[in-house]
This record gives C-alpha cells, structure tokens and sequence, in this order.
C-alpha cells in the first residue's frame, strides 16, 4: 500500500456510495482525518468534507486526487497526501538560508 496511507484514520458513519453515473454525490461530508506530520511525527487532525468512497476511489489510483477530491483545498488534499499541515509547509519554508537558496 502506498505512504500516503500511512497513519490515516477516519471517523465516520454510514455516507453515500459512488453514483452510478461515475459521479460522487456532493452533500457535505464532514469527516475528522488524523494523520501524523512526517515533519514533526506529531498526530493531526482536520476536518476534511470526504466521504469513505470518496477516499477508497482515489486510492484504488483509478481516480487523480484532483477528480474525486478536487471540491477540498489544496491544504486539505496535501494533508490527505502527505499528513503536512499548512503550519508543518510554513515551518519548512522559514527554515531556508538566507537569499532563498
């Protein structure tokens, strides 16, 4: 199984499967996604709008992120992705040297 899996857990109850036309259904789907930062080995949460078939088609890798989850922000697909928050990328990028490099 691919990284990206690698500490997520979801808390849900019963939600919407795929429709038969291909397409997700699009109610609000609030769910808690904990994941631990690769940066700081810290656990996470974020309140993501994702049902279980949602996640269960884009890691089939049938589906790009982008497809079936291109109603989230790009911090929430990352954080799905990676398990780095917004905070763990701004710690990242002010730790460059001086001049950018």
């Amino acid at each position: 199984m691919s990284n990206h899996t690698d500490d997520a857990r979801f808390f849900y109850g019963d939600s919407p499967e795929l429709h038969p036309s291909g397409r997700f259904y699009r109610e609000v789907h609030k769910r808690e996604v904990v994941r631990r930062s690769p940066l700081t080995g810290k656990l996470n949460t974020m309140e993501i709008d994702i049902t279980p078939a949602m996640y269960r088609a884009w890691l089939s890798g049938r589906y790009p992120i982008q497809q079936v989850l291109g109603h989230l922000t790009s911090d929430e697909r990352e954080f799905l992705k990676t398990g780095l928050t917004p905070e763990d990328w701004d710690t990242i990028f002010s730790e460059r040297p001086e001049g950018g490099e």
